[in-house]
């Protein structure tokens, strides 16, 4: 994502082939052809795909924007990779880190998924 905040570098008015995209933003050109397929538009019959400046800086603000919408988890509540979702653990268990945070010690909180069953794992402080 750190190639995405190069999205100013992108005119409003020019067209951009693929290539072209990658070079831009600094990643890969397997990166471009995957938000094509997750939906940015290209010009219509363009051979090879050709995309207005407008539509590329769009949609990459709405990534980034995508980005920032993290939710902060409850007490009880873990993020499962798997689920790629916030869950409810069994099994929590407590370890003390011996590292400080502030004025608190760093703990790291310790479960199963109740959805699928996988670990999962919570930094917290021992405050919590």
């Amino acid at each position: 994502m750190k190639g995405l905040k190069k999205y100013r570098s992108i005119s409003d008015y020019e067209t951009y082939t693929v290539k072209e995209i990658a070079k831009k933003l600094n990643i890969n050109v397997r990166s471009v052809y995957k938000y094509y397929a997750k939906g940015m538009k290209p010009i219509e019959n363009s051979k090879p795909l050709l995309f207005a400046g407008t539509t590329v800086k769009e949609f990459i603000k709405g990534r980034l924007k995508q980005r920032k919408l993290k939710e902060k988890l409850k007490f009880n509540e873990f993020f499962c990779f798997k689920c790629k979702k916030a869950v409810t653990a069994n099994n929590i268990t407590i370890e003390n880190t011996g590292k400080k945070l502030g004025n608190y010690e760093l703990c790291i909180k310790k479960g199963l998924c109740n959805v699928c069953n996988s670990k999962v794992v919570k930094l917290c402080s021992s405050k919590e």
